[in-house]
């Protein structure tokens, strides 16, 4: 399975990627790194939540393990509630500019967009393009099944796109999975859900079928932190994949100035990685969101005018 993993992107991916979101059959998967222009990182949140608790363990930049702490401490939606104001606090006016991610993101002219980003900025994106994108929550706990609602089952369009709020909304603070408990309920909650039959599910149709047949486009995320490990391990469980190519965008963990043989150690470690948990090829982009969205922007431009 590690053969379906490259380091690095050639003319035939980029192909394949820029006709696929042509067919509307690419799904971006959106992380916290697609955001950082605008909101603190998981790690510099968790190192200033840390300062204010006195947090007494040494992994002070691993936000689930000190929102754990802090929710055995005090209660549960404490940190959620947080989590939530820090998100809500962002003006999208003022937030969101031409070229940056969510604007290139939105004009992709996709009918659906996965998040595991608690924000609402996607949103704003998509009404700046005249879009009326519809939201749904991930109902991992039986507090949020009233979410589940005819959104669930219709289907999505380019013209009104379904963002669907994996990991919760700031808008819903209980929604949220944030803490070490959050993450393992999800993952068993997925676990069950994909083992029922489709009429009894509460996965929506829509998001089950773009698991299966479509690209998936993973941005902002790296393999180090937990929302990216649950999501790889919740896609494996869907056992749905026709095999389709999906495109990880991750930041290179080495500085300028390491070896290729360290980059080579690298190369077969994110190898063996995704092939130990996905069934489908991947294919991997060294750089960031930014980066990404620039060049992939270029490559449309430059197909277009082909």
């Amino acid at each position: 399975m590690g053969d379906g993993v490259k380091t690095g992107m050639d003319e035939g991916d980029w192909d394949v990627l820029l006709a696929r979101i042509r067919g509307q059959k690419c799904t971006p998967f959106l992380g916290a790194g697609a955001s950082a222009h605008v909101l603190p990182t998981g790690s510099s949140l968790a190192a200033r939540w840390a300062e204010e608790l006195g947090y007494p363990l040494p992994d002070r930049s691993d936000l689930a393990r000190v929102a754990q702490y802090w929710a055995i401490m005090t209660d549960p939606l404490v940190p959620k509630d947080r989590v939530s104001e820090v998100c809500l606090a962002v003006d999208p006016a003022g937030a969101l500019q031409p070229g940056d991610t969510y604007d290139i993101l939105s004009g992709l002219d996709l009918p659906l967009y996965v998040t595991t980003n608690y924000d609402d900025l996607l949103l704003h994106a998509l009404r700046n393009k005249d879009k009326d994108p519809q939201v749904l929550l991930c109902p991992w706990h039986k507090a949020l099944h009233p979410a589940v609602s005819k959104t669930y089952m219709g289907k999505p369009t380019v013209e009104s796109p379904l963002v669907y709020y994996l990991h919760g909304s700031a808008h819903t603070p209980s929604s949220i999975v944030l803490t070490e408990d959050d993450y393992l309920a999800f993952i068993v909650w997925v676990t069950r859900q994909w083992e029922k039959k489709a009429q009894v599910s509460l996965i929506s149709a829509a998001v089950t079928l773009a698991f299966g047949e479509t690209s998936l486009l993973f941005i902002g995320y790296s393999q180090n932190d937990w929302t990216f490990r649950v999501l790889m391990r919740c896609i494996k469980e869907t056992g749905a994949s026709l095999g389709a190519r999906g495109v990880a965008v991750q930041l290179d963990p080495l500085g300028e100035d390491a070896t290729e043989v360290d980059r080579e150690k690298v190369a077969r470690y994110l190898i063996k990685y995704f092939g130990g948990i996905q069934d489908r090829p991947v294919s991997i982009y060294w750089g960031t969101a930014d980066e990404f969205l620039q060049e992939l922007t270029s490559r449309r431009n430059a197909a277009k005018a082909a």
